[in-house]
C-alpha cells in the first residue's frame, strides 16, 4: 500500500510540476495569461505532493516495510531507528527525493515572498522549478517505491531461475515468508551507522537546494539582462554556504572516526567534488559583496552562481558514473547519460548567456582601477580560486577521462592536490590578509606588510625550521591573515557605528579568522603527523611494551579472535598506551571481516 500511494504522490508531483512549467512557458510566449493566485496554489500543491511522497518513504523505513525494495536492500529489523530513517538518503533514489523536495520548498518560499506578478521573478521560478523537476524525474526513473517482489522477479528472470526457486531461497535465509511477504532486510552498511552520517547528507543537499535560488535568478538575469540579482540571492547564497560548510565539517568528523582517528580528509573524489561548490559559493559571496559596494563583478558573479549548481550536478555525475573509486560512490546507473546531457546543455546555455551579456556591455563598470586596490585584490583572489578549481576538477575528472579513452583505472592521490593546489591556496590567504589590512591602514603600509609576510614565507622555505615545506611556508602567511583579522575586529569594536552594523561586520571577520586558523591547523596536522608500524608476535610478546615514537609506547594486553552474531570474523586487540612511561589510555583495536562489506578497522578509546 505504501509503495502504491508513494509512487502516486511522486509521479503526481512530477506531472503537476510539468504542467506548471508548461503553462509558464506558454504564458511567456504570449499565448495566455493566468492569474497569479493560480500559480501560488499550484506551487503549494506541488510542495505538498513532494512532501507526502518523501514522508511515505520515511514511514516505510520507520515500520520497516521490507516489501519496498529500497527499504529491503538497506536496513534490517535490528537496525536502530535513527539509522533506519537516515538510510533513506543512503541510496540514489532517496537522495534525489530529498534534493527535489528541498528545492521545491525553497522555490515555494521564494515565490510566496516575491510572487508571480513580476515577469523576471516568474522566469526565475521557472528556472528553479525545472531544476527541481529534473531531480524529481531522476527519482521517478529509479523507482524508490518499487516492490521487492518486482525486483526479485526481474533478477530471477535475468538469471534464468524461477521466481518460486528464488523465493524459497529467501525463505530459507529468513528474509521471506509466504504468508507475510518480506519480513527481514539485508541490513545497513556498518560504516554508515554513525550519528555524523545520519545528518551529513541532508545538510549537504539542503545547501544544494538553497543554491538553486541564486542559480535560477542569475541564469534569468544573464539571459535577459534584467532583474536585481544581488539582493534576491544574498540570503540564499549565505544559507547555502553555511549549510555546505557545516556539511563538510560533519563529513570530516565522520571520516575521522571511520579512518580510526587517522585522518579527516583523504581527497576522496566525492569529498573533492563537494569542496568545489563550496569554493564557488565563496567566490560568489565575495563577488556579490563587491557588486553591492562598487558595481563590479556584474557578469562574473552571476556566472559563478549558475556554475555552482552545474558543478554540483557534475559532482553527482562523478558519484553515479560507477567509474570513480570512492567510499561515497554508487554503482553505475542508467541515469548517468541523463546527468551528462544535463551538464552539457546547462554549460552551453550558460556560455551563450555569458557571451551575450558581455557583448551587450550593460553590466560591468568599465575603467581602470589603481594597481594596488581592493578591487584588483578581489580579481586576483578570483584568479587564485579559479586555479584551485582547475586543480580539483582535473583531479576528479582525469580518472574518468582515462577510463573512457584508454580503459585505464587511474587513482589521483593526495600528493597531487597538495602539491598543485597549495601555492594557490597560499596566494588566497596572502591576498585575504592584504584586503583585510587595507581596511585598517593605507595602501602602501598594507602592501609592504604583505610583502614582508611573503618574504618570511620564502625564508621558511629556505631554512625549513620544522622540516616541512608546507608548515614553514604557510605559517607566516596564515599568521599574517589572522593578525589582519584581529586588527579589523579591533577597529570595528572601537568604531562609532551602530551596534547591529558592528556585529554584522565582526561576524564576517570572525569567519575569515576561522578560515585562516582552520587552514593553519590543516597544514600543520597534515604535514607533521607521523605513523609507525609496530609488530607483535603472539603469544610470545604478550604484555610487552614497545616504543611508538614521540615519547609514546604501547603494551599488548589481550588478543581475541571470534565470530560475532552475524557470522563475521573479528580480531580484537586490547592495548595500553603510555607517555613517558605513564599510562594515559586504554584502546581496543578491532578488525572486522564483514561477509558483505569486507574488512574494516575500528578503534575504541576506553579511557583517556
Amino acid at each position: 500500500m505504501n509503495a502504491v500511494v508513494g509512487g502516486i504522490f511522486l509521479k503526481g508531483a512530477l506531472f503537476l510540476g510539468i504542467v506548471i512549467a508548461t503553462v509558464m512557458v506558454v504564458e511567456e510566449l504570449g499565448r495566455m495569461e493566468l492569474p497569479e493566485r493560480y500559480y501560488t496554489i499550484a506551487m503549494r500543491i506541488l510542495t505538498v505532493l513532494s512532501t507526502a511522497a518523501l514522508a511515505l518513504l520515511f514511514y516505510a523505513f520507520y515500520l520497516p516495510d521490507f516489501n519496498v525494495n529500497y527499504v529491503f536492500s538497506r536496513v534490517a529489523t535490528d537496525t536502530p531507528l535513527v539509522y533506519r530513517l537516515s538510510a533513506l538518503w543512503v541510496g540514489q533514489e532517496g537522495v534525489f527525493m530529498v534534493w527535489s523536495w528541498a528545492i521545491f520548498a525553497c522555490v515555494l518560499v521564494y515565490s510566496e515572498r516575491h510572487g508571480f506578478g513580476d515577469r523576471f521573478n516568474r522566469r526565475a521560478v521557472l528556472a528553479m522549478l525545472l531544476l527541481g523537476l529534473f531531480f524529481t524525474a531522476l527519482a521517478a526513473m529509479m523507482s524508490p517505491f518499487k516492490t521487492t517482489l518486482e525486483v526479485i522477479e526481474g533478477e530471477a528472470l535475468r538469471s534464468g531461475i524461477g521466481i518460486e526457486t528464488a523465493l524459497r531461497g529467501l525463505e530459507g535465509s529468513g528474509l521471506y515468508s509466504p504468508k507475510a511477504g518480506f519480513v527481514e532486510g539485508q541490513g545497513m552498511n556498518p560504516v554508515l551507522m554513525s550519528p555524523w552520517m545520519a545528518i551529513h547528507p541532508p545538510i549537504v543537499f539542503i545547501a544544494y537546494a538553497f543554491a538553486a535560488i541564486p542559480f535560477g535568478v542569475c541564469l534569468i538575469h544573464l539571459l535577459t539582462g534584467k532583474g536585481e540579482w544581488e539582493p534576491l540571492t544574498r540570503q540564499w547564497a549565505r544559507l547555502a554556504w553555511i549549510f555546505l560548510s557545516a556539511g563538510l565539517i560533519i563529513g570530516s568528523l565522520w571520516a575521522y572516526e571511520e579512518l580510526s582517528f587517522g585522518g579527516y580528509w583523504t581527497w576522496d573524489p566525492i569529498e573533492t567534488a563537494s569542496l568545489v561548490p563550496w569554493i564557488t559559493l565563496t567566490m560568489f559571496l565575495h563577488g556579490a559583496s563587491e557588486h553591492r559596494r562598487k558595481g563590479t563583478f556584474g557578469i562574473i558573479a552571476p556566472v559563478i552562481a549558475v556554475l555552482t549548481t552545474i558543478l554540483i550536478i557534475y559532482g553527482t555525475f562523478i558519484t553515479k558514473s560507477g567509474i570513480i573509486k570512492s567510499t561515497h560512490a554508487y554503482a553505475r546507473s542508467s541515469i548517468t547519460p541523463v546527468l551528462a546531457s544535463a551538464i552539457f546543455l546547462s554549460l552551453a546555455i550558460l556560455l551563450l548567456a555569458s557571451i551575450r551579456t558581455y557583448l551587450s556591455g550593460r553590466e560591468e563598470k568599465r575603467g581602470w582601477h589603481p594597481i594596488v586596490s581592493r578591487t584588483n585584490a578581489f580579481y586576483l583572489t578570483a584568479i587564485f580560486f579559479t586555479l584551485i578549481l582547475l586543480v580539483l576538477l582535473w583531479g576528479i575528472t582525469y580518472p574518468l577521462f582515462a577510463k573512457l579513452t584508454a580503459d585505464r583505472t587511474v587513482s589521483i592521490g593526495k600528493a597531487f592536490y597538495n602539491t598543485r593546489g597549495y601555492p594557490f591556496t597560499a596566494g588566497v590567504v596572502l591576498v585575504m590578509g592584504f584586503c583585510l589590512l587595507l581596511g585598517v591602514v593605507k595602501k602602501e603600509p598594507a602592501l609592504y606588510v604583505s610583502l614582508g609576510a611573503l618574504a618570511l614565507s620564502l625564508v621558511g622555505y629556505i631554512l625549513r625550521p620544522t622540516g616541512s615545506y608546507y608548515v614553514d611556508t604557510f605559517i607566516p602567511l596564515g599568521a599574517f591573515a589572522a593578525a589582519a583579522v584581529f586588527l579589523q575586529i579591533q577597529k570595528e569594536l572601537t568604531s562609532p557605528k551602530k551596534r547591529p552594523l558592528i556585529l554584522k561586520n565582526v561576524s564576517a571577520h570572525l569567519l575569515h579568522l576561522g578560515i585562516a586558523l582552520l587552514l593553519i591547523g590543516v597544514v600543520a596536522s597534515g604535514s607533521l603527523q607521523k605513523s609507525r608500524d609496530i609488530l607483535y608476535t603472539y603469544p610470545g610478546e604478550m604484555n610487552a611494551v614497545k616504543d611508538a615514537g614521540g615519547g609514546y609506547s604501547l603494551k599488548l594486553v589481550n588478543l581475541f579472535v571470534y565470530q560475532d552474531r552475524k557470522g563475521n570474523w573479528v580480531q580484537e586487540l586490547n592495548v595500553t598506551a603510555y607517555r613517558e612511561g605513564v599510562e594515559v589510555r586504554n584502546l581496543t583495536l578491532t578488525m572486522i571481516n564483514d561477509r558483505r562489506y569486507g574488512r574494516r578497522p575500528k578503534v575504541t578509546l576506553l579511557r583517556g
